[in-house]
């Protein structure tokens, strides 16, 4: 309880200024609770518990044995504003359900309650406790399991709102209709088969919301009512819609999804009725979310698939499990304007998938085709991901889709999300699983925690922040014209970076608050924004000249001052202002605007380091790689313990973001090994580009591996080069040379910051000679490449190999390893020698089953090269390792084929004994030209 003092403190502080008690703050709830405990004790003796008039208190994992703090809140008896809800973030970035199941009989003494909000709890009926809370005007019971609405409600006569969204419902008592002040009543997501024909007695109710339920018959009086004006009935069972419509005063009916087909015309082409995805009740799927959906008819057979490029029959149910560990489900009854459904699966090295500045990718991309293809009833997929929650930011996990075409189009999917295991707890693996009703590329993102509010023209509307429960929005009543969907996100900034950057303690900076309005309007009225102070300003006193607030739009990183044109209201924990439209909102101290651009970048990079290491036995061989910072020893250790050299093998610490490009280019006396133009141009394009990706554990993500050789004209015994590091640039960015890039921190530009400018510096990146003297770096003719920093390497003792004419080559060149063991000839035969039992030899010669799928399709109906590409394939990828010829003639016996083994080792002995008699004679050779 160390840190409780100066919390209770900033409480008192709070409850004298302004009777509020919020402990819904970033620590665990059962501590915050014990806080509560201590803080009622103190209020009790001062004799000031009467001052508190609003209480904010987590309930997540809340135990019986905690009773005793709800019982503190009976003795404050002028509590106007009672929070006791669940709802924190889990790990997996999914709300958790609290623990609260039940009130104390005396709770209902404090009759000055007007908002209650238990949501998120385990309350199965409606504690008696609340009927005697008269003065109740909002009561929020989302997210329990609660199966009915009982006759005392009626008790509530001055209830205006009332939320039961996401409990077990199943039936509404009628005394209901006796909430005659009632306006908002949200009954959305239960089990409710039907209504009682009652709503139109209601004679303030404004707003009714039964979506997502099993109603089969809308109430025959629903039209008849007065007052109502919106009405949301989609994702039932509903086939006809009762008199009375056309005459009612009422401005949306929304039945979309249900199994309305006829209609008159006069109803179908009238704008206030939502029609959308109505289908016979013999086709109907109830819903395409995961918690409404027929789930018999994703009870189908499974099928394991041989490779991560597939195809199956659109009209074959089943759940198609690949390699990779993806799944999709075809559900029973499915039905598919194409005979055939492809999938792709991409790993993170090869995809190019569409993410925001702040997100990271968690898995591999899902590509199912034909594009664009759209369904009634939803395909179900599941992906894994691997989670690292190593940052300071609040996350949560969803499926997100993004269009295959050039619209660049994106959503987030309702996800579901099924933990494996927990090791370290840092560190999550498991699956998100999704409904979808139609084709483009999925994969698994981690998001900010994103709170969203619908907004329309009728009521007024607040929306708050779970990440930072000081800051909020309130919409005023008639700020819009139609409904408006507001989702709120804060980006937490870490105060020490801020003091970092701007070299002084004396520098506050407050999260940024960033809103996004879909569809973008202009609000008729001002909104009223609640921006938190920075923490260490917090009930303190301050210049309040010193702060100033920052605008940024969302596509855009030039931030402006506007602290002049707006007012500010100062409270003890917040900074109000009023706006009629959105972007990125920022409160800095006044030295830190100067580098704002700076701590901002800080926050929405990583820290990365480049390593490149030498195999011991074989010093040739290369591998290089891009690793967060954090884990580079890890990672170095792992490839000491794998035989690879340490010593000084990695770069200086560089800044990325998620999914940047990176190169890797040799310089100096050595250059990279090629074998073939063809091998040339797959090491440039495959080899050497990789993407950088947070999530991924360096032994998990791939690497650059490569041989390198000495350039011709180089004789020396120790022969030095550097493996050097770019980040890639798109080309058509342009830059202005004229402009300080300062901003974009040591080493490294920002791909989002160069966007914005007008020209692009034609000049060639020149290399710093002064930093490895002697060494002159190839030119680099356009900006697509940004130097990072380089690895030193040196080919100790390297005696130049034997050159051979070309025609000449392929008889002697057995001296490294099974380079002329795996010359095309000696392929060609061993492919004759090998028949339809080809695809298991690959299997044991440990090629990938979408490898062997590629060669298929690239070679269709020709067996004999299919098996030769499958020969070359492999010797590409392991003829320069040590071990080759024992791999691939181990892996010829395990399939079965020792007569093809020994066979290859024949040959394979035959051509070392020319090379070793052609060596002996290598003294008499004076050129390669000789020959």
């Amino acid at each position: 309880m160390g840190d409780a003092n100066p919390l209770l403190h900033h409480c008192m502080e709070n409850i004298l200024l302004n009777g509020s008690v919020n402990l819904n703050i970033d620590k665990d709830p059962r501590k915050c609770r014990a806080i509560f405990r201590e803080l009622s004790g103190v209020l009790n003796k001062k004799l000031i518990l009467d001052s508190v008039k609003s209480i904010v208190l987590p309930t997540n994992n809340f135990t019986s044995e905690e009773e005793d703090i709800i019982l503190c809140i009976v003795f404050m008896k002028n509590v106007e504003v009672c929070t006791l809800c669940g709802g924190r973030r889990g790990s997996d970035g999914k709300a958790k359900q609290g623990g609260l199941q039940n009130l104390p009989r005396n709770f209902g003494s404090l009759t000055q309650i007007t908002h209650l909000d238990l949501s998120f709890n385990i309350f199965t009926n409606m504690p008696e406790c609340l009927f005697v809370l008269e003065n109740l005007n909002t009561l929020n019971l989302d997210f329990n399991h609660i199966k009915t609405i009982p006759p005392e409600i009626h008790k509530l006569s001055n209830l205006e709102e009332l939320y039961f969204r996401r409990n077990n419902l199943s039936s509404i008592n009628v005394k209901i209709s006796c909430l005659q002040c009632l306006k908002i009543l949200n009954i959305s997501s239960n089990q409710l088969n039907e209504l009682p024909n009652v709503f139109h007695l209601m004679k303030s109710l404004r707003s009714l919301d039964f979506s997502n339920n099993r109603i089969g018959q809308l109430p025959e009086n629903l039209f008849c009512s007065d007052s109502l004006d919106t009405i949301r009935a989609g994702h039932n069972y509903v086939e006809t819609l009762p008199p009375g419509l056309c005459d009612s005063n009422v401005e949306i009916v929304d039945v979309r999804f249900n199994c309305i087909v006829e209609l008159d015309d006069s109803v179908k082409s009238d704008n206030r009725v939502l029609l959308k995805g109505n289908l016979p009740k013999s086709n109907r799927n109830h819903d395409s979310s995961l918690d409404d959906i027929e789930v018999n008819d994703y009870d189908v057979p499974i099928y394991v698939m041989e490779s991560d490029i597939s195809s199956f029959s659109a009209s074959s149910e089943g759940c198609y499990e690949l390699p990779s560990g993806v799944r999709i489900t075809i559900p029973k009854h499915f039905t598919c304007s194409c005979n055939e459904i492809y999938c792709n699966v991409s790993t993170y090295e090869d995809c190019n998938f569409s993410l925001q500045e702040t997100d990271q990718l968690l898995s591999v991309v899902l590509h199912l085709m034909p594009n664009g293809l759209h369904f009634e009833k939803p395909i179900k997929i599941s992906i894994p991901y691997t989670f690292s929650g190593f940052d300071d930011q609040k996350r949560e996990i969803v499926i997100r889709v993004v269009s295959s075409d050039s619209k660049n189009y994106s959503e987030d999917l309702r996800s579901d999300i099924i933990n494996h295991h927990e090791e370290p707890p840092s560190t999550m693996h498991g699956e998100v699983t999704a409904l979808i009703a139609h084709f483009s590329k999925f994969a698994v993102v981690s998001r900010l925690v994103q709170n969203t509010i619908v907004v329309d023209k009728n009521s007024q509307k607040t929306l708050f922040s779970s990440v930072d429960p000081f800051t909020k929005l309130r919409f005023p009543e008639g700020c819009v014209t139609s409904d408006v969907n507001v989702t709120l996100q804060i980006l937490s900034v870490n105060p020490m970076d801020v003091d970092n950057i701007t070299a002084s303690s004396n520098s506050y900076a407050s999260n940024i608050l960033s809103v996004d309005v879909k569809p973008s309007t202009e609000f008729k009225q001002p909104i009223t924004v609640h921006l938190a102070l920075p923490y260490l300003l917090m009930g303190k006193q301050f210049n309040k000249r010193e702060l100033r607030l920052m605008k940024c739009m969302n596509d855009s990183e030039e931030w402006k001052d506007i602290t002049e044109n707006v007012d500010l209201v100062f409270s003890t924990v917040d900074v109000s202002f009023q706006v009629q439209s959105f972007s990125k909102f920022w409160l800095v101290w006044s030295n830190v605007c100067g580098v704002l651009r700076k701590v901002y970048r800080r926050i929405i990079t990583y820290d990365v380091q480049f390593l490149a290491m030498q195999q011991k036995t074989l010093p040739s061989r290369i591998i290089a790689q891009c690793v967060r910072s954090d884990l580079m020893q890890g990672r170095i250790n792992q490839l000491v313990e794998q035989g690879y050299r340490a010593g000084d093998c990695s770069t200086a610490v560089q800044k990325l973001m998620e999914g940047d490009q990176f190169k890797v280019k040799v310089i100096g006396d050595l250059q990279i090994k090629q074998y073939s133009a063809e091998d040339k141009r797959h090491i440039e394009e495959r080899v050497l580009v990789k993407r950088f990706y947070s999530q991924y554990s360096p032994e998990k993500s791939d690497s650059c591996r490569f041989f390198v050789e000495p350039v011709k004209e180089c004789l020396s015994e120790n022969i030095t080069g550097y493996i050097s590091f770019y980040k890639i640039y798109d080309q058509s960015i342009q830059v202005d040379p004229s402009h300080d890039n300062s901003m974009l921190g040591e080493g490294c530009n920002n791909m989002s910051l160069l966007k914005k400018r007008p020209f692009i510096d034609k000049q060639p990146n020149i290399y710093d000679t002064s930093k490895h003297a002697g060494i002159e770096r190839q030119n680099i003719t356009d900006l697509e490449l940004f130097h990072l920093d380089d690895v030193l390497v040196i080919l100790q003792n390297v005696e130049l190999p034997l050159q051979l004419s070309e025609e000449k080559q392929h008889v002697l060149f057995f001296g490294e390893l099974g380079t002329g063991m795996f010359k095309e000839s000696n392929l060609r035969y061993i492919a004759s020698e090998i028949g339809v039992e080809w695809q298991e030899i690959g299997h044991y010669l440990g090629l990938r089953t979408d490898h062997m799928d590629r060669i298929r399709m690239d070679f269709p109906g020709q067996a004999r090269e299919q098996i030769f590409q499958m020969l070359k394939k492999w010797a590409q990828m392991h003829m320069h390792e040590e071990d080759c010829m024992k791999q691939f003639t181990e892996a010829l016996v395990d399939a079965g084929r020792t007569d093809l083994a020994e066979k290859v080792k024949h040959i394979y002995e035959e051509g070392s004994e020319n090379f070793r008699k052609t060596i002996k004679r290598r003294k008499e050779i004076t050129t390669p030209e000789n020959f």
